[in-house]
């Protein structure tokens, strides 16, 4: 098999693709808010979330500030429970308000005026 420069750059753009696709977990505190995750909206994050996030200030329900508390957020969406894991952060635009609820023990505030950047969550 004779090596050629264009079968050399179709492996390498393959194993690219395959450590791009990869995404690398961002360990958070229970308190820690998604302010200093960088990206348009869109851009994703896996996150670890330690056990026992049941304190922090959230606002919003399904779509969060950015200011708010991502494992407290990740209660309150029945992501994870007392035991923490692993969850899926999305950025998203800012919103005219948020809508505070209760959910799995965690209550979130309203936030009535115009924000910047919110993010939603799954698992």
């Amino acid at each position: 098999m004779r090596i050629t420069a264009a079968l050399v750059s179709a492996i390498a753009a393959i194993v690219l693709f395959s450590a791009c696709s990869e995404k690398k977990a961002v360990y958070m505190r229970c308190n820690e808010n998604a302010k200093k995750l960088v990206g348009e909206p869109g851009t994703e994050y896996a996150i670890d979330c330690p056990q026992q996030c049941g304190n922090g200030t959230v606002y919003g329900t399904d779509v969060y500030t950015d200011d708010s508390a991502v494992c407290v957020a990740a209660v309150h969406a029945g992501l994870i429970d007392s035991a923490g894991g692993r969850i899926m952060l999305t950025i998203e635009a800012g919103r005219d308000s948020y809508e505070g609820s209760e959910r799995n023990g965690i209550k979130t505030r309203d936030w009535k005026k115009p924000w910047n950047r919110s993010f939603t969550l799954d698992d």
